[in-house]
């Protein structure tokens, strides 16, 4: 599928947070300013869509190690299983090329995070690295076993 992923605005808002209250009553809804995920403050926040409506978003903040912190990446129910999670963080990936991507996972997760080329962390709170596309200094990653 084609899917069009830009950042996001504004006007997505809406349809973010409907998204994200399919997950979570709480916690999940992005704003203009301000809030738990503020949008005028987050390193890159991204929607995928085909056509009109959004199936997925992902919200990213730049980590004090110069990662890039994935802190949500959210799928409508009706759009799970078809590349838009996929299609975000290949995105992702691709904007910031000399940077790994972190992602704080559950075990439910482990395996698309996999399948997307992340791979463990020793640190407890960051248990899944994406290495950068090309070499940059902010990774360290311990050997694959």
């Amino acid at each position: 599928m084609s899917y069009k992923i830009h950042d996001a605005g504004p006007a997505d808002l809406p349809d973010i947070n409907a998204i994200g209250a399919t997950y979570s009553d709480t916690g999940w809804a992005v704003s203009h300013f301000g809030g738990i995920l503020p949008l005028d403050r987050a390193e890159c926040v991204l929607v995928c869509r085909l056509n009109t409506p959004i199936l997925g978003w992902l919200y990213a903040d730049l980590g004090s190690s110069g990662r890039i912190i994935i802190e949500r990446l959210i799928t409508a129910p009706h759009a799970r299983g078809r590349g838009v999670a996929t299609a975000l963080v290949a995105e992702l990936a691709r904007r910031y090329p000399d940077r790994c991507l972190v992602a704080g996972v559950g075990p439910e997760e482990v395996t698309f995070y996999e399948r997307v080329g992340f791979l463990p962390d020793e640190e407890h709170f960051e248990p899944m690295i994406k290495p950068p596309l090309t070499p940059g200094p902010c990774c360290h990653l311990r050997p694959a076993r």
